[in-house]
């Protein structure tokens, strides 16, 4: 009877503590790690001042291994709580670490845990870094210590320089410290010295990348000074070729308007007949009246005009044969050949030799009468005044 009941109460613990830790297991939750503090402080201003829970010091292991919940999750009934969180980024160590919940984390999101660099670095391979994780909750008995040999001094390095700009005493050995292998002992720098070395290293470091970047600027300020001296020689070369094609083209324009201009003044101008010719005085004959024709060529009859060949030349007239001798000697020769006689050249003046069979024509044209003498001797018959004054006018015209 005793057995049964003390195998009952076994198989009743048995099967109680299963189902709590599969309730636990189900229990999962994701979010990311981040880290805010480094191990053994949990209460400075750093740290976002006192912890939510209020705890005080605790064991060397949760002094190197506490957590922030979400404020999403929080609440001070989880204080002391206790959660199993691995890692399921890239660099994930694969250890279970067990963390103790000390504070609340305002700017982590649903599922997120707040870390110190120690316990961010043995979960998720990265000190400082935002890497994915799940976790649940678990027993706070008997953690052990992961002892993850590798620490990520990179992310631990930007603590440690925030830290130091906010005038906190810290070096990269308070950032890996296992406080499970010191007792507790949280391993401050010795003196301050060591804090300013470490500053004027980081300095230093900053100085350098500011002098790196100082020579680049130098650098590419003087490729650029180069290219502007480049392009300002092109421009004096181009100035200077406009400046010789300017010199050698306006003497060579000025000399051709020179010459166009000198051309101009000693070439005579064209002048028109009718001022060429000298004023005549009054009563003067023109020169024309006294100039020998010209001799032209009998015409050739043609075969298509034998009628108009074969006739006899025509007499003039006894008013204008009157107007020729008004003229002058030139004037019967030129009614002469008019009227198609032939010419006889003399020194002075022509005289008029009719054709045969013409003596007659121009004897019987004649008016019996008084004669009167013309300047030039020229007999006209008495009854001609019109003739006589016709003649006159056109001399005088001519």
């Amino acid at each position: 009877m005793v057995a049964r009941s003390w195998g009952a109460l076994l198989l009743f613990l048995a099967l109680t503590w299963t189902g709590i830790e599969v309730a636990g297991q189900d229990e999962k939750f994701s979010g990311y790690a981040t880290a805010y503090t480094w191990p053994g402080e949990k209460n400075s201003q750093f740290a976002g001042g006192f912890n939510a829970c209020q705890f005080g010091r605790l064991s060397p292991y949760f002094e190197t291994y506490f957590a922030a919940l979400n404020v999403k999750q929080f609440d001070m009934s989880l204080c002391g709580r206790c959660a199993a969180v691995r890692g399921t980024g890239p660099r994930a160590t694969g250890k279970i670490v067990v963390v103790k919940i000390v504070d609340a984390c305002a700017t982590c999101a649903f599922g997120d845990l707040d870390f110190t660099t120690r316990g961010s670095n043995d979960i998720t391979g990265y000190s400082y870094d935002h890497q994915p994780i799940e976790w649940w909750w678990t027993s706070c008995d008997n953690p052990v210590p992961p002892r993850w040999p590798y620490f990520d001094v990179a992310g631990g390095m930007q603590i440690v320089a925030e830290a130091r700009s906010r005038g906190y005493n810290v070096n990269l050995a308070m950032m890996e410290a296992d406080l499970t292998l010191t007792g507790g002992v949280i391993p401050y720098p010795a003196v301050a010295a060591q804090v300013a070395q470490g500053s004027a290293a980081q300095a230093i470091a900053q100085a350098q990348a500011a002098r790196a970047a100082a020579n680049a600027a130098a650098n590419r300020a003087r490729q650029l000074q180069t290219a502007a001296a480049a392009a300002w020689a092109k421009v004096a070369r181009l100035q200077a070729a406009a400046n010789a094609i300017n010199g050698t083209a306006q003497p060579q324009a000025k000399k051709a308007a020179i010459d166009a201009a000198n051309a101009a003044q000693t070439s005579p101008e064209p002048a028109s007949p009718a001022a060429a010719a000298p004023a005549s005085p009054p009563g003067a004959k023109s020169p024309q009246s006294t100039a020998q024709p010209a001799l032209t060529a009998e015409p050739t009859p043609s075969a298509a005009q034998p009628a108009a060949a074969a006739q006899p030349p025509t007499l003039p007239s006894a008013p204008a044969v009157a107007a020729d001798d008004a003229r002058g000697p030139a004037a019967p020769a030129a009614s002469q050949a008019r009227a198609g006689g032939s010419l006889d050249l003399q020194p002075r003046g022509l005289v008029l030799a009719p054709p045969q069979g013409v003596q007659g024509q121009v004897a019987a044209a004649s008016l019996p009468g008084t004669q009167q003498a013309l300047p030039d001797g020229v007999p006209v018959a008495p009854g001609q005044p019109q003739a006589q004054q016709q003649g006159q006018d056109g001399a005088g015209q001519q």
